[in-house]
């Protein structure tokens, strides 16, 4: 049974494989891990990579607070109460593209 890692050294192995330039199958033999183990936590690496930390700041988040997002880019998008979630929807699928 897989003993438990956290995601720190999940991810130190997701980086050690990719720097080893040895197959899946080779680098899991050498370190006893499945091999669908390691694409799992591939997958995940791939995924937090393009997921970024959200600072809330205090004041405004009461009942019928909008809310405002500043991006590493500058960019700041504004959503006022009563917001079209499917607008918003529409202008984050933008904004990740930029």
């Amino acid at each position: 049974m897989e003993e438990k890692r956290s995601w720190a050294e999940k991810l130190a192995v997701v980086r050690a494989f990719e720097a080893s330039g040895r197959s899946r199958q080779e680098f899991c033999g050498a370190i006893g891990l499945a091999p669908t183990t390691l694409d799992g936590w591939r997958q995940r690496a791939r995924e937090s990579q393009r997921l970024v930390p959200l600072e809330v700041k205090p004041g405004g988040w009461g009942a019928g607070a909008g809310v405002a997002i500043e991006l590493a880019n500058g960019r700041r998008i504004e959503v006022r109460p009563g917001f079209d979630a499917e607008t918003l929807a529409q202008v984050l699928a933008v904004a990740e593209r930029s």
